[in-house]
């Protein structure tokens, strides 16, 4: 893959939040603790030596609740990645939508699918 390349991801997995839901219904237990967000690890990492970033982000309607970022010293070791959300992020009833994407060392973006998160 060349530095100029969009990647599309497959949309972030929570922890205790049902995949088969297209909703993404919240249980209330974690609803009051907060979610875990797992982001696993891209395909095609910078060179070695080289900063990638990782930026998770929470929409309502189109404005960013939550935001996270930062920034790994390739080669990375983890295969995946765990972003928790506290429960402040959750406590407005309604639908939101989690992403990530990542930017290489030349600031090249590659994106998620949203998840639906409803809670």
């Amino acid at each position: 893959m060349t530095p100029s390349e969009i990647l599309n991801y497959k949309a972030p997995k929570v922890v205790g939040v049902d995949d088969a839901d297209p909703d993404g219904h919240i249980p209330l237990e974690l609803l009051l603790k907060g979610i875990e967000v797992v982001v696993p690890i891209w395909p095609v990492p910078s060179p070695e030596g080289r900063t990638d970033t990782l930026i998770v982000q929470t929409k309502r309607n189109g404005v960013v609740e939550f935001a996270w970022s930062k920034g790994y010293v390739n080669p990375i070791s983890e295969r995946e990645f765990i972003i928790p959300i506290g429960p402040q992020y959750l406590a407005v009833d309604g639908v939101i939508e989690l992403h990530y994407e990542t930017r290489n060392f030349v600031n090249n973006p590659a994106y998620s699918d949203p998840r639906k998160l409803t809670i």
